[in-house]
């Protein structure tokens, strides 16, 4: 076989198995924090809240490193004062706790989507 259809072969391949390890990356990580939202979501009002909370903001420490490689940063940037901002909007018990954990799920949803239709 002529070495630049190799060549051409094994960019693509590349091409194609980042495209496709990126989806895969995007889905599980928003698919993780997506479930720890709902978890929060469940135990609103209850002494569980706070506990949920902190798990999705460790959640979120672990998951946004992968995300800022695939995902635009400004996105990222807004989830990001968004999650930190729940555990103030409990301790204070502020009626938009449940308004801005549903802009969480929202932005999460839209970014998977987003990736999705990348690819």
């Amino acid at each position: 076989m002529n070495r630049r259809i190799c060549t051409a072969l094994a960019v693509l391949s590349m091409v194609i198995l980042l495209m496709t390890g990126s989806v895969l990356t995007v889905q599980h990580c928003c698919g993780r924090l997506l479930r720890q939202t709902e978890r929060v979501a469940t135990s609103l009002g209850t002494e569980q809240t706070a506990a949920e909370i902190k798990a999705l903001e460790a959640q979120w420490r672990r998951y946004s490193i992968p995300l800022h490689l695939f995902v635009p940063n400004q996105p990222l940037t807004d989830l990001n004062e968004t999650v930190f901002r729940l555990d103030a909007l409990n301790t204070d018990r502020c009626d938009e706790l449940r308004a801005e954990l549903a802009a969480v799920r929202a932005d999460l949803e839209w970014i998977r989507g987003q990736e999705l239709s990348l690819f």
